[in-house]
């Protein structure tokens, strides 16, 4: 969606074509096999029984996730997770449950692909958004505050919801609050430099490899720390995915 936007000018936002016809050739093949790609990881399997943990977390009875430890006697403890915030997902099949969360992972990308049009058509039509007789930055930066701003009201926003929900017995697991403030530090710089790779590349070149190369570094996780994705048939999809990924972001690097 913010390929689209960037190169075809939609919400009205200025349209972003490449300068030749062999970039904008570059720029289409890159949007295809980064499309592409999805299909292979869409086809791992992931194995559900990942690193395991040698503690517990139990807050309390009415936990939103409950770990027990079953000790058989022949075998290690190992631990039962169970998910009761969203208890309907126990009743659907692999199969719906694998769809339902295709469809929420592309709704997210949607949104996610919107983010930034709101600030760039301020960019692309300053006339119209004139303060005391100066027209607004150009420079991505200076909009940062205000997306920052709106995350943190927002989430501050649904946890309230959520704890409202729980009777005020949200389920707040203490050993990830660290881990949580370390990845949005580096998710705010990193989203920093998107701005700034927009500013400088255009939207259509920018989008397909932001959105694509942290996918391969999110597998790289899973196949060597949480040990998600197991098999020689996983490998060779999960391989292919990246191989494309990599190619994909190569060539709308040189679509510039």
């Amino acid at each position: 969606m913010g390929w689209a936007g960037g190169r075809f000018g939609i919400f009205g936002i200025n349209a972003q074509v490449p300068s030749t016809s062999l970039k904008l050739t570059l720029n289409y093949a890159s949007v295809i096999l980064a499309a592409t790609s999805a299909i292979f990881f869409v086809l791992i399997k992931s194995n559900n029984t990942s690193k395991e943990s040698t503690t517990s977390y139990k807050p309390n009875k009415q936990a939103t996730v409950e770990m027990e430890k079953m000790a058989d006697s022949n075998e290690d403890a190992t631990e039962i997770i169970t998910e009761t915030d969203f208890p309907f997902l126990a009743h659907l099949s692999a199969p719906i449950q694998k769809v339902l969360g295709c469809v929420l992972a592309l709704m997210a990308g949607v949104f996610y692909g919107l983010m930034f049009i709101p600030d760039q058509y301020i960019r692309d039509h300053p006339e119209k958004f004139l303060y005391r007789g100066e027209r607004p930055p150009l420079n991505g930066l200076y909009y940062i505050n205000s997306q920052y701003s709106g995350i943190l009201l927002s989430s501050t926003f649904y946890f309230i919801v959520y704890a409202l929900l729980k009777r005020n017995k949200p389920t707040i697991n203490p050993t990830i609050a660290l881990p949580a403030m370390a990845s949005g530090s580096m998710w705010a710089i990193a989203n920093i430099g998107f701005i700034l790779a927009i500013s400088s590349l255009t939207g259509a070149v920018a989008y397909p490899i932001v959105a694509i190369l942290p996918g391969v570094v999110t597998s790289l996780w899973s196949l060597f720390w949480f040990r998600e994705i197991v098999g020689k048939k996983n490998y060779i999809y999960l391989g292919c995915g990246m191989f494309l990924r990599c190619l994909a972001a190569l060539l709308s690097g040189l679509s510039a």
